[in-house]
């Protein structure tokens, strides 16, 4: 219920033409991109997409946590993406270095979704998966239409260290659609919703989830602004699969809030919190994310 109160919430925003000064400060927030390279919010994408030749390039520490064995896992990556139309933008990440960390070494207590063979205590530095995508826009509110929408989707590369337990040596795919809209003089709320097709190991029978996700940015000073991201999966709750690799489903909500500074030239820098409140039965888990990039005005 509360996902589809989201959606009928932003549908239910009464159109109205752009003025000119609203749209050159919705355009003047700080413009960065997620954690698939695409522009976005931290983990919610925008359905607006750069220019013909406009390309952006970013490096992130996006840090995270699950109840699976009280799992921490950490990707250190790089991003890159590049309007080819004035509505399609190519886009990708590559996880240089994925760390996984288990309070419980106990594979009994079965591995996350994404990294379902991640049972031992410590994984160490290792390369993870690349994944690779396109988002097509459909409409935009800075073309004249009442709300913008995009879809999105590509593949998730097994290029992962299988004998760590980062990579399952299957690839797979993702798809979503994504809309947004200027909120107020300083504000941008965006919103997806899609599916997240892992890649099955034989015999293994990942979670292929429902996911969504929303965010919004904030204009504080000059280049400045407060941003928010929620994303959650739906997925079957149950444990599937045998040991070593046998993952518990479980529904997964993770929230960031962060503040993202941006020059003139293009240059940005963003820190945020991150908070899992299902990561631990006890007791939510907070991280600590990172960003920085240059997106070509």
């Amino acid at each position: 219920m509360g996902t589809l109160a989201l959606w009928a919430a932003l549908l239910s925003i009464a159109p109205e033409r752009l003025p000119a000064d609203t749209e050159h400060c919705c355009r003047s927030l700080p413009a960065m991109a997620t954690t698939l390279g695409d522009a976005g919010l931290w983990l919610t994408p925008s359905p607006e997409t750069p220019t013909a030749g406009q390309w952006s390039a970013s490096g992130y520490r996006s840090t995270f946590d699950r109840a699976e064995g009280r799992t921490n896992i950490a990707y250190l990556g790089v991003t890159g993406s590049i309007g080819l139309t004035s509505r399609l933008e190519l886009f990708g990440t590559w996880r240089a270095d994925t760390r996984i960390d288990r309070d419980s070494p106990d594979p009994s207590a079965g591995g996350p979704n994404d990294h379902p063979f991640a049972v031992a205590s410590w994984s160490g530095n290792a390369i993870g998966d690349t994944l690779i995508g396109a988002k097509f826009n459909l409409t935009s509110y800075h073309r004249g239409e009442w709300l913008s929408a995009a879809v999105r989707a590509g593949v998730q590369l097994a290029t992962g260290d299988t004998s760590r337990g980062i990579g399952t040596g299957r690839s797979g795919w993702w798809a979503d659609f994504v809309v947004g809209r200027p909120v107020g003089l300083r504000g941008v709320l965006d919103a997806s919703i899609g599916i997240d097709a892992r890649g099955r190991p034989s015999g293994l029978p990942v979670g292929r989830s429902l996911r969504w996700s929303a965010g919004t940015a904030w204009d504080l000073l000059d280049h400045r602004a407060i941003t928010t991201s929620v994303t959650a999966e739906i997925t079957n709750d149950q444990i599937v699969g045998t040991l070593p690799a046998w993952i518990v489903r479980r529904n997964v909500t993770d929230l960031i809030v962060g503040v993202v500074g941006r020059t003139r030239s293009g240059l940005y820098v963003g820190v945020g919190a991150r908070v899992t409140p299902s990561a631990n039965a006890a007791r939510a888990a907070i991280d600590v994310q990172g960003t920085f990039g240059y997106r070509l005005n």
